[in-house]
């Protein structure tokens, strides 16, 4: 990941929450400086497990950043000018399964209407 994102998400500084712990801030920040590598023209302030993990674009982010050879199952999805990539989240699974990378969910599925589980998204 270049510097100058590792810089920006790396400051000593944990803030206080009284809904995260330290470590699960320290994870956000993993994972916002995850998709702003992927995606860096999208401004995006990823501060929470249920309604950023809405859509399966933070975790292809993740995903892509470690795999960058799966961006090809990656599609784009228009926004604001800027293209957005994302794998299904069923695809995601199984691509970590093709790695070796095993989770205790079997069937991720998030609808329009409602957001993934908090602590699910923490444990995947």
């Amino acid at each position: 990941m270049p510097n100058d994102i590792q810089s920006r998400h790396n400051n000593s500084k944990i803030p206080s929450s009284n809904v995260y712990s330290s470590s699960e801030i320290i994870l956000l920040r993993w994972v916002s400086a995850c998709y702003e590598y992927i995606n860096p023209h999208i401004n995006k302030d990823i501060i929470n497990f249920s309604s950023d993990f809405a859509d399966s674009s933070i975790l292809t982010s993740v995903l892509i950043s470690y795999f960058p050879k799966e961006e090809k199952n990656a599609s784009k999805r228009k926004q604001q000018s800027n293209d957005l990539k994302i794998i299904p989240y069923s695809s995601i699974i199984n691509i970590l399964k093709d790695y070796g990378i095993f989770t205790h969910i079997k069937n991720l599925q998030v609808s329009p209407t409602s957001t993934p589980n908090a602590r699910e998204m923490v444990l995947f």
